[in-house]
């Protein structure tokens, strides 16, 4: 079994810690009411588990992913009593779906998908998901939640600069392992990335 070096198993827990201590914001800011998590392109990490515990009934999550990852994911957490308890009461919805389709992420948030209250404050979280969607499929992902979260936030962890010289080395490693970076330069540069939310319907 191969095993990563040390700096990259920092980078996953600095990311994870970040993640969690903005949805911890989010939800102070948010004082009594209740809030919503979307967690685009969850796979099997455990932010939702995490934000449940951690704040309660005041949170609803909804997790969207390719079936395999759903499905897999399922198996793996159906031992869990927490993870029933959190199912039944309709406080997580994990949700199989390919976020590269705009139709298919409008189904799961339609009237025949999963209820969604877009009246509450709404965090949507996509780790590492945007620079993987095809040429101009993040643009629309993010102006998919624009156009409907009414008070929320988007919190986003891509790469970016595929240029300069760590860029391209990036470039290359991930397009070896046979996962390219086939939307980054929808959003090249922290400049780019503004762009992209205040022109798809974010304030700022």
């Amino acid at each position: 079994t191969s095993r990563h070096p040390p700096l990259v198993h920092r980078g996953y827990w600095a990311r994870m810690t970040a993640t969690r201590t903005l949805c911890d914001a989010f939800a102070r800011g948010c004082g009594e009411e209740r809030f919503n998590v979307v967690n685009v392109g969850c796979g099997y990490d455990t932010l939702a588990m995490y934000v449940l515990d951690a704040h309660g009934a005041r949170a609803r999550v909804v997790e969207v992913d390719h079936a395999e990852v759903i499905g897999r994911k399922r198996a793996k957490c159906e031992r869990s009593e927490a993870w029933w308890a959190a199912t039944t009461s309709g406080a997580y919805a994990a949700v199989a779906c390919d976020v590269r389709d705009l139709g298919a992420v409008e189904n799961v948030f339609g009237s025949d998908g999963v209820a969604f209250d877009w009246s509450l404050p709404t965090l949507v979280v996509a780790e590492c998901v945007l620079a993987y969607l095809p040429e101009g499929k993040s643009s629309e992902l993010v102006g998919f939640f624009g156009a409907r979260v009414e008070r929320g936030a988007f919190v986003a962890y891509d790469p970016i600069e595929p240029d300069d010289a760590f860029g391209q080395q990036m470039m290359k490693n991930v397009s070896s392992r046979g996962c390219a970076f086939a939307g980054i330069r929808d959003a090249p540069n922290v400049r780019g990335a503004i762009a992209r939310y205040v022109e798809n319907g974010w304030k700022r």
